[in-house]
């Protein structure tokens, strides 16, 4: 598919609202994806209140980029926890050194921000908190506990 130039009015276009859990939701808006022939994938998020999106996770070949719009949050590192609040741009290598968890710190506003990756395909996301990988590749997308294991020829 060819690449083209998109522009879209975030403030104008639905968006998607995802609760996961008590303590994971959402909203978002996805500007553009691998899939429309792009290979940025750009996506705003709207955290609620003392919510956060995802659980604390790197990609084995994503990087990621974050530009804080509105509100406050913390972000969880390998090296600790990181205020965050408007104007902040944080950059998230691949890799282990760049796990990362965004959480809203306020008690009555959202966090605002947008997400811009160039995912690389196939890619593993692991969860070290909860010792699970996520394995996304040609549509596949499955996850599995680290400790699990199978022999190598079962099934063979």
């Amino acid at each position: 598919m060819q690449q083209e130039i998109i522009i879209k009015n975030v403030t104008n276009e639905a968006h998607k609202k995802v609760s996961l859990s008590e303590t994971y939701a959402f909203e978002n808006c996805t500007v553009s994806a691998p899939h429309f022939g792009n290979r940025c994938f750009v996506t705003t998020y709207s955290i609620p209140p003392r919510k956060s999106n995802y659980p604390y996770h790197y990609h084995t070949g994503t990087e990621e980029i974050f530009y804080i719009i509105s509100g406050t949050g913390i972000l969880e590192t390998p090296k600790g926890e990181v205020a965050v609040s408007e104007g902040d741009v944080i950059v998230m290598p691949a890799g282990a050194v760049g796990a990362h968890k965004l959480t809203n710190s306020s008690d009555d506003a959202p966090l605002v921000y947008l997400d811009v990756s160039a995912p690389a395909m196939p890619d593993v996301v692991f969860y070290p908190h909860s010792n699970k990988i996520l394995a996304i590749a040609d549509g596949f997308s499955k996850v599995y506990r680290i400790d699990s294991d199978v022999d190598y020829l079962d099934g063979e």
